[in-house]
């Protein structure tokens, strides 16, 4: 076999093994033309030989890697030299695919060299991986540069290996100084390095970590409270050092501080101070509440508040504290409340929802106050007030008794002296009817002011109780003084009664005194919306308020004495005619009603007063307290037997003549034992029993008492002149069946007894 037989044999057996090799491969000659693919190559490309030699493959590669590819190949080409490069080559699908090509010098046995030969391998998964690699690291250092906390890695020797974005401005260090090994253990202050360096070595040597604070040392020198979580960097088994987190607390420190202060604050205020769930029940309150009430915080937490609860409010007060916090305004009253030890004490609470981020309720903040003294010391200020005042109107009121006695004792003289008149003598007994009534109007209204009663707050007609003010004020005041008024039908009030009354009186008397000789008084009420009332008084919470205005044409005040009239004890009237207390008082009042009261003045033009008094959203039902039965004036005659009890022996005289003319056998007594007495013997035909408070011996309340402890069906009318709101309450919560007025009035108490002898 000659030797050109024997090179052909092992030219077509490196072909035969080319083709079937699995890698894409390649020659080109000296022209640097392409002159042989293998088979593999021409399956990947799903072509020709024919197709792609010479330049043909390169219409297969990526249009952005052509360039590159051609120049790499004909670099290398020109200069013998091997080379490596990555481009992406078009596969039979149609799809490209990534390929490394090595390309190497090919020389014949004589040492000349002949071209290239080239292998390529598929590496389109390994690109895929490192993309999918790329991204993910990418993302990483994203990731970690948006933290607001320092990301960092060190080596076993502390060396920081790398760090996010935000230990640049946590530290103040540069991207050099990173670069250029920055030391773990320089960004602490030196009396942390050990404890630092301890830490790592612990932590190196399979120890846990569940965080470490230390202090943080600047660039610039300052300092800031650090916590430092790590853990260890293995791979392939070995330690190569730690990975962690670094958090600056020096907000979470502020907060901290901040709470402790709030939270010190709190425990040791004077106030007690009273934290619920949304239910009512205690979660915390803090030492005064302790001092206040005698309960330790342990003994009352989950149990609702109306464990103080003194039995002294009725059930539509606490109604309205629920319907206003429930809605989410604050709630601000005084209440008389019950401590651990059963003394009562009054305080002045005020309870703020808390709602959360969605807007719903979830906790109620109560501050108590202790009022109990000042209270006392308003009340006997309240009634040594009200004596002034009605010292200042002593001298109308006799002069109206005194009219009122007048024209009893001329009508009276005209009875005696024409007993036989019939059209004189009933003028008269009619005038003396008419003169008698209006002194009870009289008496009943000073009793009323005068007497001394607890805050009571109820339904209030307002303008009916201006009415009734006026009324009286017409008949007490100097006949040169006026009153006008414009009332605008104002729904209900919850309030008190007498102080409403004292108030509208304290402002009269000092219009009165300003006006000298004459003047008009004008009264009037209308309605204000809250938002409108905000602007001049930033407490106004509530949705709308009653104004009651009240002018005079009197002479009037400069501005130095508009802002010293709330003082207590100031007055520009002469000493011996007043203490200087009213105002004072009606500013107090006016601020236990929740309300606020306004002064427009100026010197020789009057002064008009006006008060605003919140207008409550409760409705009728939930504020009507019953403190009596509703009467009738119908007459109705009867067989009964009544025991009529009067210490007063005209009196009782008269009421039994009236009554037997009826049809009613009546049956008397002078004072509480003897009514016992009699009862004891005529039990079985008692109907009814109409008593007077005020008697001898044993008084109407006891006899009261007696009488349905013997006979709890027994029907009793008690009769006084004057009744406290509280009084009256008792006494029909212990079964009387009906409180009357002295002096009597004949037919509306005969249509009383027919009323309760009808009852069941």
């Amino acid at each position: 076999m000659s030797k050109s037989s024997v090179q052909q044999r092992e030219n077509n057996f490196y072909l035969t093994l080319f083709d079937e090799f699995p890698a894409l491969i390649w020659q080109s000659g000296l022209d640097a033309q392409c002159n042989y693919f293998n088979k593999t190559w021409l399956h990947f490309r799903g072509r020709t030989f024919e197709e792609e030699s010479g330049n043909g493959w390169l219409e297969g590669v990526y249009p952005d890697d052509r360039e590159v590819c051609i120049k790499t190949y004909m670099d290398a080409f020109h200069l013998r030299k091997r080379f490596e490069m990555e481009y992406r080559l078009r596969h039979h699908s149609g799809e490209y695919r990534w390929i490394i090509d090595i390309g190497r010098p090919f020389h014949n046995s004589h040492g000349d060299f002949t071209g290239y030969i080239g292998t390529c391998f598929d590496i389109s998964e390994r690109k895929r991986s490192e993309e999918i690699l790329r991204r993910s690291e990418n993302r990483f250092k994203e990731l970690s540069d948006l933290l607001p906390q320092t990301i960092f890695e060190i080596d076993t020797t502390g060396k920081m290996e790398y760090v996010n974005r935000e230990a640049y401005s946590m530290f103040g260090y540069s991207v050099e100084d990173f670069s250029r090994g920055l030391n773990a253990l320089q960004m602490l202050i030196p009396d942390d390095r050990d404890r630092a360096l301890k830490e790592i070595k612990k932590i190196l040597n399979g120890g846990q970590s569940d965080g470490n604070e230390y202090t943080a040392l600047r660039k610039d020198g300052t300092t800031f409270p650090i916590m430092i979580y790590s853990h260890l960097i293995i791979h392939d088994n070995a330690v190569q050092g730690l990975r962690g987190i670094i958090v600056d607390i020096s907000h979470q420190k502020q907060t901290e501080e901040k709470l402790r202060l709030q939270s010190t604050a709190l425990q040791i205020a004077a106030n007690a101070i009273v934290m619920t769930d949304a239910d009512g029940k205690l979660m915390w309150a803090n030492d005064a509440f302790t001092l206040l009430t005698g309960y330790a915080v342990n003994e009352v937490v989950g149990k609702k508040m109306n464990v103080l609860s003194s039995g002294k409010h009725p059930a539509e007060f606490y109604q309205n504290l629920w319907e206003t916090i429930l809605s989410g305004k604050v709630w601000r009253n005084e209440v008389v409340n019950k401590r651990k030890d059963g003394t009562l004490y009054t305080e002045d609470m005020t309870i703020t929802p808390v709602p959360d981020e969605y807007g719903k309720l979830t906790h109620f903040i109560a501050i108590k106050q202790d009022i109990t003294e000042q209270k006392q010391l308003r009340e006997q200020l309240f009634q040594a007030q009200k004596m002034e005042s009605l010292g200042t109107l002593a001298g109308g009121i006799a002069h109206d008794f005194n009219n009122l006695l007048g024209i009893i004792l001329v009508y009276s003289n005209l009875m005696e002296e024409s007993p036989n008149n019939h059209e004189i003598y009933s003028e008269a007994l009619a005038a003396i009817n008419r003169a008698v009534m209006r002194g009870k109007d009289i008496t009943g209204q000073i009793l009323t002011f005068a007497h001394k009663t607890e805050l009571k707050f109820e339904r209030i007609d307002i303008d009916e109780l201006l009415l009734e003010f006026i009324e009286m004020a017409t008949k007490t005041f100097p006949k040169t003084i006026s009153f006008s008024h414009a009332l605008n039908s104002i729904p209900p009030l919850y309030a008190d009664r007498t102080q409403l009354h004292q108030v509208v009186l304290n402002l009269c008397l000092n219009a009165k005194d300003s006006m000298g000789d004459a003047g008009i008084i004008t009264v009037s009420t209308d309605i204000i919306a809250g938002d409108v009332l905000l602007k001049r008084f930033v407490e106004a919470k509530e949705n709308a308020y009653v104004r009651i205005s009240i002018n005079d044409t009197g002479a009037g005040m400069d501005e130095y004495t508009i802002k010293r009239i709330w003082e207590p004890f100031f007055s520009t009237k002469e000493k011996t005619k007043g203490t200087g207390l009213g105002l004072a008082v009606v500013y107090g009042i006016i601020k236990t009603h929740r309300g606020f009261i306004h002064v427009e003045s100026a010197a020789g033009k009057g002064t008009t007063f006006e008060i605003y008094l919140p207008l409550s959203a409760i409705n009728e039902e939930k504020l009507l307290a019953r403190t009596g039965m509703k009467i009738t004036l119908a007459a109705h005659e009867g067989t009964e037997t009544i025991l009529f009890i009067e210490d007063e022996e005209l009196l009782t005289r008269q009421m039994k003549t009236y009554f037997e003319k009826r049809g009613y056998s009546v049956l008397t007594a002078k004072d509480g034992q003897e009514a016992i007495d009699i009862y004891d013997q005529h039990k079985r035909d008692i109907n009814i029993i109409i008593t007077d408070i005020g008697l001898p011996k044993i008084s109407g309340i006891e006899l009261f008492k007696h009488f349905k402890k013997i006979n709890p069906d027994v029907k009793i009318i008690l009769a006084s002149g004057f009744f406290d709101p509280e009084s009256m309450s008792q006494l029909t919560g212990a079964g009387a069946n009906a409180l009357i007025y002295k002096p009597y009035v004949p037919s509306e108490i005969l249509s009383v007894v027919r009323d309760v002898l009808d009852s069941l």
